[in-house]
């Protein structure tokens, strides 16, 4: 063994060894949520409407619904609203809390949704994969924006539970990363025959135990590598700010409201759009819409079924209930941009197309010129990247195989270890018994 792949084989191993604990839990939790959008709408999916009263019947104006919905729940703000194109299905509003109301569009009948168990299920195991369960303490009162956090009596200040096990996440994603990159050159046999890449290039069945062991770790860790570096890659991102300057090239953006984008109204006392106005404007512009969900002023942009959250973004604020859904108001002053998630009729494989609308117009905008060009528009997609939603079905698909990948990486990786620093505990399992 040359001197390069001696000390690359070494790092290899002991990197493993050290991180593969958190690892393992980031691919185990991975495998899980991969197809979570898909989950939460099957378990949440309310039951169907009876077929409108007449054919000629059309639903009631948005803002009707939504008053409605306020009616029945004073004091508690609409997050989104998400709209289906079949007649048989329900309209849902989700409200703040995790609320979220069935609506007959024709009828005003509310019908509030139970919450659902697979919803809270990856919302824990996101949990885990980002914060290791971690929980932090309450906000201080009278803090700047609510953003700093007592550190607790061992902790100092801002390093909250949450902040050092993001981090030891961050950490073991970045040996990840490392360990895929050396693992592409360690998987290069040592002679360039078509025999030796084929005894590390597909999983081969009926070896024995650390034949099969070293096998699965070459085929699986080499199919899997540019899914894990993408993954990896953008974990790292979400784990350290700093790290995504560098990797998209400058600070993010800071997002002003839901769309992130402030818009000048038309004219002076111009007053954004109502709900009904700009759901219109959107069925107008994609006429082969099936779905729509649009963000009404406040929580996070839609990254589950029925306008749930992802992970950037953060609830609005009193402010922007007073503005309205496009976040201008009757002062004149600028508004925000309105994010709507529109699916198609299309292949059901594709992604939703995210929307900013001109909250005055309805029109879509235009995607904005940015100092970082592409790597800003990547940037804005880093949570759908890293979560193969960006790809639609097959995108997901990809992250599920390659966290599938990672488990047997891992376990391979150890076993193998095992194997090479106690020698005896396996030779003396594997001996029959007399």
């Amino acid at each position: 063994m040359n001197p390069i792949r001696r000390v690359l084989f070494w790092a290899h191993l002991v990197l493993g060894l050290l991180a593969g604990g958190l690892i393992l839990i980031t691919v185990i939790t991975g495998v899980s949520m991969a197809f979570r959008r898909q989950w939460i709408a099957w378990d949440e999916s309310p039951s169907p409407l009876s077929a409108p009263g007449t054919a000629d019947a059309k639903p009631q104006p948005l803002e009707v619904l939504l008053a409605r919905v306020a009616e029945a729940h004073p004091g508690v703000r609409p997050q989104s609203v998400t709209v289906s194109a079949d007649p048989a299905r329900p309209w849902v509003v989700e409200l703040e809390r995790m609320c979220r109301i069935a609506v007959d569009p024709y009828r005003g009948d509310l019908v509030e949704l139970p919450a659902g168990r697979v919803r809270a299920a990856m919302r824990w195991m996101e949990n885990c994969h980002r914060w290791l369960g971690a929980e932090d303490p309450p906000r201080q009162e009278g803090a700047p924006g609510g953003a700093s956090r007592e550190g607790g009596p061992d902790l100092p200040a801002g390093w909250t539970p949450r902040r050092i096990t993001s981090t030891l996440m961050g950490a073991s994603a970045s040996v990840f990363l490392v360990l895929s990159l050396s693992g592409l050159f360690l998987w290069f046999p040592r002679r360039l025959t078509w025999t030796a890449f084929r005894a590390v290039l597909w999983p081969r069945w009926g070896l024995g135990s650390k034949a099969r062991d070293w096998n699965w770790h070459n085929a699986v860790g080499v199919w899997c590598a540019v899914p894990i570096a993408i993954m990896a890659l953008t974990g790292m991102s979400i784990a350290f700010r700093g790290f995504g300057d560098v990797l998209y090239g400058g600070a993010a953006p800071r997002r002003e409201g839901p769309g992130g984008d402030v818009v000048a109204p038309p004219s002076e006392g111009a007053r954004p759009l109502a709900p009904q106005g700009l759901l219109e404007s959107v069925q107008r512009a994609a006429p082969g819409w099936r779905e729509i969900t649009l963000r009404l002023g406040g929580g996070r942009e839609r990254g589950e079924p029925g306008g749930r959250g992802g992970s950037e973004g953060g609830p609005g604020t009193a402010r922007e209930a007073e503005r309205g859904p496009g976040g201008g108001g009757g002062g004149g002053g600028a508004g925000c941009a309105v994010v709507a998630n529109v699916r198609s009729s299309g292949s059901a494989l594709l992604p939703d197309d995210t929307w900013r609308l001109d909250p005055y117009t309805g029109q879509r905008l235009a995607e904005a010129p940015t100092t970082g060009g592409w790597r800003s528009r990547l940037r804005a997609m880093n949570q759908r990247i890293h979560t193969g939603e960006a790809g639609g079905v097959l995108g997901q698909a990809v992250a599920f195989l390659g966290c599938v990948g990672g488990v047997v990486l891992v376990w391979t990786g150890f076993a193998l270890a095992l194997r090479r620093f106690l020698p005896r505990l396996f030779r003396k399992s594997a001996e029959p018994a007399s």
